[in-house]
């Protein structure tokens, strides 16, 4: 996983305080290139890296006022690489988001389409089949299919 750089105490402080859009900005401006970057490591696509770094970003923000440095050896870095690692697995094991869900809506729609007349039907056969084998729309001559392997007559 790539390397977070290393936080400021100073800016991990202004950035608990969520009145502080410098200090935030700031913050987004170092670490969402790292998460874009990581997430396109992991195999996302490109927008699908972006999504998943407001994902995290959204995440942290709602979280940074409980975050605490315990001692010397917690870094932020490491908290915040692994939230990301999470939420990378997160939205490559789950399916695709925008699955059908199904339903009858577009058969419904074709049903209440008018039918065609029967002159309408016969002009765009002929205008599909309209070739020196047909005399005239709805009458045709000794024609094979190909397709099918079989001679019409």
């Amino acid at each position: 996983m790539a390397q977070f750089p290393e936080t400021r105490e100073s800016l991990m402080i202004q950035v608990k305080d969520p009145d502080n859009r410098v200090a935030w900005e700031q913050f987004v401006s170092i670490y969402r290139p790292m998460i874009v970057r990581t997430a396109a490591k992991r195999g996302m696509q490109a927008a699908d890296a972006q999504d998943l770094a407001q994902q995290v970003l959204l995440a942290v923000a709602s979280a940074i006022g409980d975050w605490e440095k315990r001692d010397e050896s917690t870094r932020f870095r490491h908290w915040l690489a692994r939230v990301t690692r999470n939420a990378i697995v997160n939205a490559l094991s789950r399916g695709p988001k925008d699955q059908a869900a199904g339903g009858s809506s577009a058969q419904e729609l074709l049903a209440q389409q008018q039918q065609p007349d029967p002159e309408t039907v016969s002009l765009i056969d002929w205008g599909y089949r309209g070739n020196s084998t047909c005399k005239r729309p709805g009458s045709f001559s000794k024609m094979s299919s190909p397709i099918l392997g079989v001679r019409l007559s």
